[in-house]
């Protein structure tokens, strides 16, 4: 017995949707180009202890004041990339509900993704910023910020 043409062509068409969601798929979710996670510190200070630290070997925010209502460390990207690439932002640790990012002008929540252009090249800044009730001065704040990017599929 022969199905009816109308399932041919609904079996035909679910084919083709499940092929490209597949392709979808694997390219913006498991086609990771690279992965760079930085560990951040951060020292609760008194105002008069505030300071920096510019050592490279992780992302310091240095001696934060208390009375401060932020603290931030900018980090640039430059697209070696042929093609888009997704850039996905995110925080761990317990500096991660302290964390958001400022992008183009723009503020955004802990985690965080955007799209870098061929050859493009940007800043993102990785902002600190507590309320002075939620910490204590002399505590240690520690985490993690993970940096992934993906190709991108038809600029998904």
């Amino acid at each position: 017995m022969e199905l009816p043409k109308y399932f041919r062509l609904f079996g035909g068409i679910l084919f083709l949707a499940l092929v490209f969601f597949s392709a979808f798929l694997y390219w913006n979710y498991f086609s990771v180009q690279d992965v760079v996670i930085y560990k951040m510190d951060a020292y609760i200070a008194e105002p008069s202890n505030a300071g920096f630290n510019l050592d490279p070997d992780m992302l310091h925010f240095g001696q934060v004041a208390i009375t401060s209502p932020e603290a931030y460390r900018e980090i640039n990207f430059i697209s070696p990339y042929d093609e888009d690439a997704r850039i996905e932002v995110h925080a761990s640790g317990d500096m991660a509900k302290y964390i958001s990012y400022r992008y183009l002008g723009e503020y955004y929540a802990d985690p965080y993704s955007f799209t870098l252009k061929p050859n493009e090249s940007t800043a993102l800044r990785v902002i600190l910023s507590f309320n002075s009730s939620e910490v204590e001065v002399g505590q240690h704040l520690t985490g993690e910020l993970q940096i992934i990017s993906h190709k991108t599929f038809f600029g998904f």
